[in-house]
């Protein structure tokens, strides 16, 4: 049955989202095995193809997470951060709500690349909020970053944008 959905999605008889909903009917057919971490992998992909980024960094987390032991495992785990940075630093996430894009960053923070391209993602979610007027989530963001992450002229230079977040939202 599977095989069958990926042959009609192949054909273009289905599209992503008709095999989306097979898929999830059959779900739960196989479990604990390879085959429901076949599943889930292609599960996350599909909802990643079809934008539905929440949804696809859950399914290949839950792959990555239940099947640790998994040869391939590394692969969902190597997949979710790709997809992460390509969201955030690709400015995928600008398709987004900044209410959505928010809160996906904060359930995936974990995958967030450590030194450089994560303090970079992490000051372009920043700018986002500070634009739709979101001055609190952005200071938070960029107080961690002053905080924790950053160091030197860089550690001043985001000090600087975090104070001028901080008089945006009148608390000099």
């Amino acid at each position: 049955t599977r095989d069958r959905i990926e042959l009609r999605l192949k054909l273009e008889q289905i599209d992503r989202i008709e095999a989306i909903e097979a898929l999830e009917n059959l779900r739960y057919a196989w479990r604990g095995d390879d085959m429901e971490f076949a599943q889930l992998r292609r599960l996350g992909t599909l909802y990643l193809e079809t934008e539905d980024y929440r949804e696809g960094l859950r399914t290949l987390r839950q792959a990555a997470t239940n099947f640790r032991e998994h040869a391939r495992a590394p692969e969902v785990t190597l997949q979710m951060a790709d997809a992460f940075t390509s969201l955030f630093l690709e400015d995928e996430a600008d398709k987004l709500s900044p209410v959505s894009a928010i809160a996906l960053f904060e359930e995936f923070r974990e995958l967030t690349p450590v030194g450089g391209r994560g303090d970079e993602m992490i000051r372009k979610l920043a700018d986002r909020l500070t634009k739709v007027d979101l001055l609190d989530r952005a200071a938070e963001l960029l107080r961690g970053q002053v905080e924790f992450r950053l160091k030197g002229a860089e550690r001043t230079r985001i000090g600087n944008q975090l104070a001028l977040v901080y008089l945006l939202d009148r608390k000099p």
